[in-house]
């Protein structure tokens, strides 16, 4: 059965005391404020032995991890040529997001709009706002499509701490929570311009420079070999200071 049949935590955790045959009040434990390193390389090597294995069901990868692989494969050289968009659409997670920031991302080099840029070089300000304009165009073609899904599930009851909505609405003003009776309602939003295009401009050039520092770091093929790229890249990432990215830990990296 894979991860996406469980559209509840307690449906989960039903599932998992049946299969070990203990108690659901068994299961519960009291939640960490931070893991520690030997509980990551625990994880990884359970995951790695899932995504590695050759009978491991589609359904079992995450569906935000299914996507990303897919834009992948369809536009390999999206990564290199927009560095900083490139992040956004991982840090999207969802799939319609994915598929509406590519759509957009296409259109735009078609028409000459946006050009490509590789290098560390500051993007100039007819680069970020051809940007601001690929991600405008990508919420404009979400404000009407069917996200229940996506929302239901990957985003489900985080739709303003992670995603494309977060990054949306808090770090480049693209779209607004809406407020009924005094209360912003967690998947209500409005699509608009870009509130503060000087701010989104700042926030995509600070997004290029993380771009291209992970595109020149190396593809790990171990947990060994992961290891010694996470530490470099987060020596690098804490200087650079990404939207979203927090210096704390590691997690906005994994």
């Amino acid at each position: 059965m894979g991860w996406k049949y469980f559209h509840t935590d307690l449906a989960a955790a039903k599932f998992l005391a049946t299969h070990q045959q203990v108690s659901l009040r068994s299961l519960k434990k009291n939640k960490k404020k931070v893991s520690r390193v030997s509980e990551f390389v625990s994880r990884f090597k359970i995951l790695q032995r899932i995504y590695t294995n050759p009978s491991c069901p589609k359904e079992a990868m995450p569906n935000d991890l299914e996507t990303a692989i897919e834009c992948g494969k369809k536009h390999p050289d999206f990564a290199l040529k927009q560095p900083g968009l490139h992040l956004l659409l991982l840090a999207g997670k969802d799939g319609v997001w994915k598929d509406a920031l590519m759509e957009a991302w296409s259109v735009a080099r078609s028409n000459g709009s946006l050009r490509s840029v590789r290098s560390l070089q500051s993007l100039t300000r007819e680069d970020l706002d051809a940007q601001i304009d690929v991600l405008l165009a990508a919420c404009h073609e979400l404000d009407n499509c069917d996200k229940s899904l996506w929302n239901a599930n990957v985003g489900r009851k985080n739709l303003f701490h992670a995603g494309w909505l977060q990054l949306m609405t808090k770090f480049f003003s693209i779209l607004q929570t809406v407020k009924r009776g005094g209360l912003r309602l967690s998947k209500a939003f409005q699509y608009g311009p870009c509130r503060n295009r000087a701010e989104a401009r700042a926030r995509l050039q600070v997004l290029h420079k993380a771009g291209c520092i992970l595109n020149k770091l190396s593809t790990p093929s171990s947990l060994t070999q992961w290891h010694a790229v996470f530490t470099e890249a987060m020596k690098y990432l804490r200087k650079v200071g990404p939207p979203g990215f927090c210096k704390r830990g590691g997690y906005s990296m994994q």
